[in-house]
C-alpha cells in the first residue's frame, strides 16, 4: 500500500493482515518476564517488542494501535474503512477496536474498555472465538445499534403474542394497564427506585407457579404505591419501593404508547434527559 505523506511525498508500506470490509490487524510480539525458550529447544527466543505486564508494553499496544488506523485511513477510498482494528500479541492476546460509523473517527475498544482484549485462555470461551469469527465474516452483526434494534422487534413481538393470550380471558384495557405495569416496574428496577435485580428474581422465582404470582406481585405494586417494606425483597438500607411509584400516573384506560400518557412520557424523558420526573406525583 502507498501512504500519502503531508508533504506530497509518498511512501511504501505493507499491512501485517487485511480483510476489505472486516478489519486491519497489526502484530506486535511480547515477551513474559521470564527468559522464554524455543518450542523445540536449543536458543532462547528473541525479546519482543517489549515486557508484558508493563507501562512499556502498554505503549507498545497503543502504538500499534495508532499504526493500524494509519494503515486504515492509507486504503483506497474505493476500500472503505473497515469497521475493526485489531492489535495482535502474537501467542498472547488480541485487542478489538471498532467504528461502526465507517468513517474512521472514533475507533473505540469493543465491546468495552474492560472487556476489549481478548487472551489466548479466552479462546477457551465459545463468546470470544464467536466474537473473532464475526469480525472475519459478518462484522456489521455486531453493530450494537442493530442488536439492541433487533432484541426490540423480538420483546415487542413477544409482549403482542403475549397480550393476545391475555385477551382472551381479559378485556384489553385490563391487559394493557397490566403489562405497562409490568413494563415500569422493569424500569423501575433499572433506574433503581427498586433494589437491584429484585423484580427480575422475584419474576424467575415465581416461574411455573402461577398461583403465587398475583399475590406477591399485587403486594409489590401496592407498596409501590404507598412506599415501606415489601417482604419479597431483601432489604438492603433504604432499598425499598420507593413512595408513589404508580399512584397518579397509572392510567389503565390508555394503551402504552399513548403520548398523553404520563407514564410513556416520564419514561421517554429519563431516556433523552436522565431525568425521571411525572407531573402530579408528590
Amino acid at each position: 500500500m502507498t501512504f500519502q505523506n503531508g508533504d506530497g511525498t509518498t511512501s511504501p508500506g505493507r499491512i501485517d493482515l487485511y480483510r476489505r470490509g472486516c478489519f486491519v490487524l497489526e502484530a506486535k510480539q511480547g515477551s513474559n518476564a521470564t527468559a522464554e525458550k524455543s518450542l523445540f529447544g536449543g536458543a532462547k527466543l528473541k525479546r519482543g517488542s517489549a515486557l508484558r505486564g508493563t507501562p512499556g508494553w502498554d505503549d507498545s499496544m497503543l502504538r500499534a494501535r495508532n499504526q493500524a488506523e494509519a494503515y486504515a485511513k492509507a486504503l483506497p477510498v474505493a476500500e472503505g474503512w473497515p469497521p475493526f482494528l485489531l492489535v495482535v500479541d502474537v501467542g498472547y492476546s488480541i485487542e478489538v477496536f471498532a467504528d461502526f460509523s465507517l468513517t474512521g473517527k472514533a475507533y473505540v475498544p469493543f465491546p468495552d474498555a474492560k472487556t476489549h482484549r481478548i487472551f489466548l485462555r479466552d479462546l477457551e470461551h465459545d463468546l470470544s472465538r464467536e466474537r473473532l469469527a464475526k469480525i472475519w465474516t459478518d462484522p456489521l452483526s455486531l453493530d450494537p445499534t442493530l442488536i439492541s434494534a433487533r432484541v426490540t422487534r423480538e420483546v415487542a413481538g413477544r409482549l403482542a403474542e403475549l397480550a393476545k393470550d391475555l385477551e382472551k380471558q381479559f378485556e384489553a384495557n385490563r391487559v394493557a394497564g397490566f403489562l405497562m405495569r409490568c413494563i415500569f416496574t422493569s424500569f423501575a428496577e433499572d433506574i433503581h427506585l427498586l433494589p437491584k435485580d429484585s423484580w427480575t428474581k422475584l419474576l424467575g422465582g415465581l416461574k411455573g407457579k402461577s398461583k403465587k404470582f398475583v399475590p406477591m406481585v399485587e403486594s409489590l405494586w401496592n407498596a409501590m404505591d404507598i412506599g415501606g417494606y415489601y417482604t419479597g425483597m431483601a432489604p438492603t438500607g433504604s432499598d425499598f419501593p420507593a413512595p408513589n411509584s404508580f399512584k397518579a400516573v397509572d392510567d389503565v384506560t390508555k394503551d402504552f404508547g399513548d403520548a398523553t400518557e404520563r407514564l410513556l412520557g416520564s419514561t421517554l424523558g429519563y431516556i433523552k434527559n436522565g431525568v425521571y420526573a411525572v407531573s402530579g406525583v408528590s
